[in-house]
């Protein structure tokens, strides 16, 4: 699944600057929507594999940053830094969702953040995985509002929302199992 997505950045990224080069619009097209069907359902499958290995969504979204980071423009500061962004939170996420893990260190870590609603989700720690995937949500948030993105695009990142929801649940769910508050 990581292979395909790597692999579907490397064509979505290929077929972009395609499409803006004389002589190979067709094909960069092709490579394109190959790219974006590709990640599409690698991020599928990422979702329904959630419930055996929530950090699967997360390292799959995680592989499709970096590539995307990795293939990026160095001209085009703003998705540098909304990508250094996303890859220094998700690193955070990766780190809440091993402390978790270990329920008598997290305990301890519950302990230590505040219990104002700032500071929690759906009355849980609103730890580093959860501002990770707010934070996240947002930046791929935007991207649908944003004219000229492609309807099929859209779907994808619309599949990589609803992947960082999932995500959320069932963090959710192991963070009330770990806390004894299920």
């Amino acid at each position: 699944m990581l292979n395909k997505i790597l692999e579907s950045a490397l064509l979505i990224a290929t077929g972009r600057k395609g499409q803006n080069t004389d002589g190979i619009e067709h094909e960069g097209r092709i490579n394109y929507e190959s790219g974006l069907s590709l990640a599409f359902a690698a991020f599928k499958t990422a979702q329904e594999n959630a419930g055996e290995d929530l950090g699967i969504l997360i390292l799959a979204e995680d592989t499709f940053v970096r590539q995307e980071f990795a293939l990026c423009d160095p001209m085009d500061t703003d998705a540098i830094s909304s990508s250094t962004t996303a890859m220094n939170d998700i690193g955070r996420a990766f780190v809440a969702l091993k402390v978790l893990e270990s329920r008598s260190g997290y305990k301890f870590v519950e302990q230590a953040i505040s219990d104002h609603s700032k500071f929690r989700y759906k009355g849980m720690v609103k730890d580093a995985f959860h501002v990770a995937c707010s934070g996240h949500w947002t930046r791929l948030g935007n991207s649908l509002k944003t004219h000229g993105v492609s309807l099929l695009e859209k779907k994808l990142i619309k599949q990589r929302c609803a992947n960082l929801r999932t995500a959320q649940a069932i963090y959710l769910k192991k963070q009330k199992q770990a806390l004894g508050a299920e």
